[in-house]
């Protein structure tokens, strides 16, 4: 990994611009759910052009590594991996941390992962990869899960701060082709658990540059998969790096970020967000040949920042506002030039953002009859539901009313006990808000047994 100038010893990390979800509820850095859509390339604007990787990280618990913390990076590579089926994830994803992809799929809409933990040796200072592990196809031998652009992914963590003996579990779930990986932080040599067990304010990595949170999501920019962009290494002003080029992120597909459910609560989500730079942002800028930030398209000199969609209820990311940007939380200027993190407090969802069932972290959640089932939605108070229906199957037959308990606008919908209706379903959902809006949504795999 390339050390900046910028760095402050014993600091690590590429460009990073890095956004993390403050929350002090129970649990709420140990037991935690993302859900995203992929973004999708055309070939004149792949993904690769951009970042070589986007992903959600964490401080761990590792006694080997400086200040007891390695981290977490769960990299999602916006193109198609080398290896595909049978014993192919150790040759997509080394024990080092590197990972092969196909250098001519930068336009397929495939995708694939690889978790890594970063840590430093105490003694040299030099960073290495605690532990490397592919994404693989739950159930399968070594074999990679491919996932495509526009599918719903949804990564859940869960583990206890600070254990000696259970490492922290990953799944991730493609609820669009109804495939999921488990993986767990730990070998024979290495167990690395979460580090806090909350997400509070100051509960960071202190080795690392971006000074991320305990839950975090952030995307590797200033190198790209594609050599035509930055290749292996770029930087602003470079008239080559599309990291940093206003209008090109707005012409790709757009990934969507959604609000993570934290903590052992049900409906639990942060109380505000966090910003830093492994660079500074705009110190970046400043510092290069650009001089300063500039807007103009005929050059690279704009650093990316995160943006909410109230239409979506969701995160995106780029150099540009796109259409339906409610905020941009100030821009480029989001990212502090200094060692520290700027936090602002949560924007109110759109209509709804529904995370599957709580406490379950399956693609194919499992309820026994009877078993109450339960779901998490965010909304504003001035478009509160006035009305949920649930289909599962999307059988209009089968209807089951549902309970909405209001905790300022975190809700927590309960649609009771599972129906005797044995075998694998989809749960959809119809709400209506008192403007008269409705929301269609869905959720993972359900199975329900006797």
């Amino acid at each position: 990994m390339n050390v900046s100038g910028y760095y402050i010893p014993p600091c690590y990390g590429h460009d990073e611009p890095t956004i993390s979800f403050v929350s002090s509820a129970k649990d709420s850095g140990t037991n935690d759910k993302f859900q995203m859509v992929l973004p999708y390339s055309s070939s004149n604007f792949p993904q690769g052009y951009y970042y070589a990787a986007m992903w959600f990280g964490g401080v761990l618990y590792d006694s080997k590594s400086l200040d007891n913390q390695a981290f977490l990076e769960l990299q999602f590579y916006p193109a198609s991996p080398i290896a595909t089926g049978p014993n192919s994830g150790s040759q997509d994803c080394s024990k080092n941390g590197g990972y092969s992809y196909q250098s001519n799929s930068l336009s397929s809409n495939q995708w694939f992962a690889c978790a890594i933990a970063w840590a430093i040796n105490p003694s040299s200072g030099a960073e290495y990869a605690a532990i490397g592990l592919p994404v693989d196809v739950h159930g399968g031998t070594d074999d990679i899960l491919v996932m495509n652009s526009n599918d719903v992914i949804q990564v859940a963590m869960a583990g206890q701060a600070q254990s000696t003996s259970q490492g922290l579990r990953i799944t991730v779930s493609d609820d669009t082709i109804g495939k999921y990986s488990v993986v767990t932080l730990q070998n024979s040599s290495v167990v690395l658990s979460p580090f806090y067990s909350t997400a509070a304010a100051g509960n960071v990595l202190v080795w690392g540059a971006a000074q991320p949170g305990q839950v975090s999501f952030a995307y590797e920019i200033g190198h790209t998969l594609g050599a035509a962009s930055c290749g292996s290494q770029g930087s602003p002003g470079d008239g080559r790096c599309w990291s940093y080029w206003p209008g090109k992120w707005a012409s790709s597909g757009q990934n969507q970020l959604f609000f993570p459910e934290m903590g052992d609560l049900a409906g639990a989500f942060p109380t505000s967000v966090a910003f830093s730079s492994s660079q500074g942002g705009n110190a970046e800028i400043s510092s290069s040949v650009c001089h300063n930030p500039s807007s103009s398209n005929t050059t690279n000199c704009e650093y990316p920042y995160y943006m909410f969609l109230d239409s979506s209820g969701a995160f995106t990311f780029g150099t540009t506002d796109v259409s339906g940007t409610t905020s941009n939380f100030g821009g480029a200027s989001q990212f502090p030039t200094s060692q520290t993190v700027n936090t602002f407090g949560v924007v109110q969802a759109a209509h709804t953002n529904l995370i599957s069932p709580s406490s379950v972290y399956a693609a194919n959640v499992t309820y026994s009859v009877g078993q109450d089932m339960r779901m998490s939605t965010i909304v504003p108070a001035t478009a509160s539901p006035i009305s949920v229906r649930v289909f599962i199957n999307g059988t209009a037959g089968s209807v089951h009313p549902w309970d909405a308990t209001a905790t300022g606008q975190n809700y927590v919908i309960d649609f009771g006990a599972a129906p005797n209706l044995l075998g694998k379903y989809y749960v959809n959902t119809i709400t209506t808000f008192k403007d008269g809006s409705t929301v269609e949504s869905g959720t993972d795999a359900v199975i329900i047994i006797p």
